[in-house]
């Protein structure tokens, strides 16, 4: 899934009632959070990718989850 979340945009689409997402210690990594991958979750609440190795963070990559309440990066 690190893959997953690196490269590809809306990911997650189609999953607007999710209020939380945790990736975890991911084996491959989540490396890069690209811009578009969150689009869609529009109720997340709760975003925690904690033990991810991530290096970039696209520009805006979190500004679709207008009710995120908390994030874990790290």
């Amino acid at each position: 899934i690190g893959n997953l979340i690196s490269q590809n945009e809306k990911i997650f689409n189609g999953l607007c009632n999710l209020k939380q997402l945790k990736i975890h210690h991911i084996y491959t990594g989540i490396k890069t959070i690209n811009e578009k991958v969150f689009e869609g979750l529009n109720n997340l609440e709760i975003l925690s990718l904690a033990g991810n190795k991530i290096d970039r963070i696209e520009s805006n990559a979190f500004s679709c989850l207008n009710n995120l309440k908390t994030l874990r990066i790290g």
